[in-house]
């Protein structure tokens, strides 16, 4: 059993509380703050909310040769432009058509979509807040779910945090909302108010496995391998073949003076994440903890030898000669050290000439 002052659930619980009331922005992205979550919107686009905005009377646009066109018309003629890729057109529809009336969220929301389409984070954004002050109570969640989202995006996570604690106010059941602001408030460095949140969406939807990774990173960040033990084993076994957990569970095992355990954790994963540098990096740690170089040598080669990028190659090589100079195989060590500075790698030049090569 866990405790802790953050009152994540208790790890085993069968009780379930009420589930997300949505599941369609769920963060999935990577690293302690936003590697991975992410905090990207779904198809590189956000979704206008028309189901979550009040209905008004249509309203009336002039085309630029003067006629006028119902908003709806106007609506339909944008969205014609956005399916064919021509996003520039959509958006100066919608732009006509919001100077005569700026009255209409869907007009906003449509704009939004067209301009981050384009690119313009922060345009986008304010559409949103122009959205927002128009909507009635009924879409305010939802809205300020995507606005601070837009915020993040453009470089706003001071507005981000506001407009993600507006959503939580107006609707408490949706795991999202708690979850994306704590990756802000990581990235802010507010930990501990992060590591509420998480608790927050890990308790609203157990089965989220970010909740749970993240916080493991924090705690092991902050020396409680225990902790985050617990918390990460949790998302291990809800995204097993996610190598961001199993790194985070390697490196609290090898903390805990469980290297092999570690290792074991890390070959487990499939070759192209075995490849990746940081696990590698701890893999190579936890083998010479062992007391197997050789074998740490072994794997930098193996991946060295499957990699195609120059410069991965490079850094691998001089890894690979690293460990085969620590196991004692001095021919190997030079060899890949030759390889590595082959590549370009200063510092295999630099050991090349240190070791008269």
């Amino acid at each position: 059993m866990m405790s802790d002052p953050q009152r994540f659930p208790v790890l085993g619980a069968g009780a379930r509380p009420v589930p997300a009331t949505s599941r369609a922005g769920s963060a999935r992205a990577g690293g302690l703050v936003l590697a991975g979550l992410t905090l990207a919107l779904a198809a590189a686009g956000v979704v206008v909310l028309r189901s979550a905005v009040r209905e008004e009377p249509a309203g009336t646009a002039a085309q630029p040769g003067g006629a006028t066109i119902t908003t709806d018309t106007a609506l339909e003629a944008a969205a014609k432009a956005r399916q064919a890729g021509d996003f520039r057109a959509a958006d100066g529809i919608l732009t006509e058509a919001i100077g005569h009336d700026a009255t209409d969220e869907r007009l906003h929301l449509a704009r939004a979509e067209a301009l981050l389409a384009l690119g313009d984070y922060a345009g986008a954004y304010r559409q949103y807040q122009s959205a927002i002050a128009l909507s009635g109570s009924q879409g305010a969640p939802a809205l300020h779910f995507q606005a601070g989202t837009l915020a993040t995006k453009a470089g706003l996570p001071d507005r981000a945090v506001e407009h993600y604690a507006m959503a939580m106010q107006g609707d408490a059941h949706n795991a999202d909302y708690p979850l994306y602001l704590a990756m802000v408030q990581l990235k802010l460095g507010r930990t501990d108010e992060a590591l509420a949140n998480l608790a927050r969406a890990a308790r609203l939807d157990p089965d989220r496995a970010e909740a749970w990774g993240t916080a493991a990173q924090v705690y092991l960040a902050r020396g409680k391998d225990e902790l985050a033990l617990q918390m990460v084993r949790r998302a291990t076994a809800l995204e097993p073949a996610l190598g961001r957990w199993r790194l985070v569970e390697a490196k609290a095992l090898k903390r805990l003076n469980e290297p092999q355990e570690a290792a074991a954790l890390l070959l487990g994963l499939d070759e192209a994440q075995r490849r990746s540098p940081e696990i590698l990096g701890v893999l190579g740690e936890c083998y010479g903890l062992l007391g197997k170089p050789g074998e740490a040598a072994l794997a930098y080669a193996e991946a060295f030898a499957r990699a195609p990028e120059p410069e991965v190659r490079a850094a691998l090589a001089y890894q690979a000669a690293l460990w085969f100079h620590r196991a004692g195989q001095p021919e190997e060590a030079d060899r890949f050290a030759r390889s590595a500075a082959g590549l370009g790698h200063e510092p295999a030049r630099q050991l090349l000439a240190e070791r008269g090569g």
